[in-house]
């Protein structure tokens, strides 16, 4: 009996060149193609953490708006906000830090993974247990040197931003320490630092979608609710609808790492070729048949004559 083997599952599928296009649909039909098993991961290891977050901040900010009434809140009150509310921002970072392991950890795990071996949640789950800390003090050292290049002037700032967008998964895939991580990404997108601002634009323009609509239709109730006084049913459907818009933009973060991680393929493909170099390897050595799913229980299709 054999087992189906979904497209994107070895590295030959992601060491490749591809266009502004043809990465956005890589993107895309990577998540397809394992749909299944990665939506399990993130609800087993990502939506736990931020949802907590999310409760939290709704207690801290039901607080905070009954403590001064039905009245128009000034902004100079805003900055009064509890420490609570501030505390409760914690679990969302923590949920991007696991965002961007699990899915890294998925894909990584994918492209070591024999292509016919499905990638279970425990294997991405123990993945995730050895890189989390050093993920989160990466991304803390990042914050510190993008914040430092916007203090000294906004343009250094904003052009490391891009090839830093590259520093998860160089990290993750290359296993590099932090300076050497972020080196190697400004050496990677040297001379191809607008394309990839466009990605990043053109991605996070699609990734906004969902939750910006969704928001609009459930912020439609919010008018109502207002006018009771920030009632506790009113409070309630604020922070809802709070809670399902920044779940959702958390979610649909997925498809910008995703397609950085196609960016990172494709520019390590123009500059150095691993995948054209791996395939002269296989000259000479007998072809593995694709597993596949065809009723025959055969490697092959019924009209296929098989490796020639």
């Amino acid at each position: 009996m054999s087992s189906y083997q979904n497209p994107y599952s070895s590295p030959a599928d992601f060491q490749q060149t591809r266009d502004f296009g043809q990465k956005i649909s890589a993107t895309f039909d990577f998540i397809r193609a394992h749909f299944k098993p990665l939506s399990l991961c993130l609800l087993y290891y990502v939506l736990p953490v931020p949802l907590v977050g999310l409760v939290a901040e709704g207690v801290a900010q039901k607080m905070f708006f009954q403590s001064f009434g039905s009245d128009f809140v000034e902004p100079s009150q805003m900055l009064g906000l509890t420490p609570a509310i501030l505390l409760s921002y914690i679990p969302l970072v923590l949920g991007y830090v696991l965002l961007i392991t699990t899915v890294y950890g998925y894909l990584i795990l994918r492209l070591e993974t024999p292509a016919h071996q499905p990638v279970e949640p425990p294997m991405v789950g123990a993945w995730i247990r050895t890189r989390f800390l050093p993920t989160l003090g990466g991304g803390a050292a990042l914050g510190v040197v993008i914040i430092l290049a916007f203090l000294l002037l906004i343009i250094p700032g904003i052009w490391l931003t891009v090839p830093t967008s590259l520093f998860f998964f160089v990290r993750l895939y290359e296993k590099r320490s932090i300076d050497s991580a972020m080196t190697r990404c400004v050496q990677l997108v040297k001379n191809h630092w607008w394309p990839t601002l466009g990605l990043l634009i053109v991605v996070g323009f699609i990734r906004m979608i969902v939750p910006y609509i969704v928001g609009i239709s459930l912020g439609l109730g919010t008018a109502f609710f207002t006018t009771l006084q920030w009632s506790d049913g009113g409070l309630f459907y604020f922070f809802f609808v709070e809670a399902v818009t920044n779940l959702l933009a958390m979610l649909t973060y997925t498809i910008t790492l995703l397609a950085l991680a196609f960016q990172y393929f494709h520019l390590v493909e123009l500059k150095e070729g691993l995948g054209v170099y791996a395939l002269l390897d296989q000259l000479g050595k007998p072809a593995e048949a694709k597993i596949s799913s065809n009723r025959y229980g055969s490697g092959f299709e019924h009209d296929e004559e098989g490796e020639y």
